[in-house]
């Protein structure tokens, strides 16, 4: 979504509705359990997500790519 390249893409989904890409990709790296998701802060994760997204929209900008916001 940046305009980099990712040679270990496998699959891109696009659809005619939107003018969002999804990329697969397969990392055959182990199992990660969930069991501790109780754990998880969800509203602290979500503002990373949403810091982090903003700050990539400058490259993403630079590589022809519009910016990409997290609503929810």
């Amino acid at each position: 979504m940046s305009g980099t390249e990712f040679p270990a893409t496998e699959a891109v989904l696009s659809t005619e509705f939107s003018d969002s890409d999804v990329y697969y990709e397969w990392r055959d790296e182990g199992y990660v359990s969930d069991s501790d998701w109780s754990d998880v802060d969800v509203d602290a994760l979500l503002e990373q997500y949403r810091d982090a997204t903003k700050a990539s929209n400058e490259e993403r900008s630079a590589n022809g790519f519009k910016p990409m916001h997290v609503t929810g």
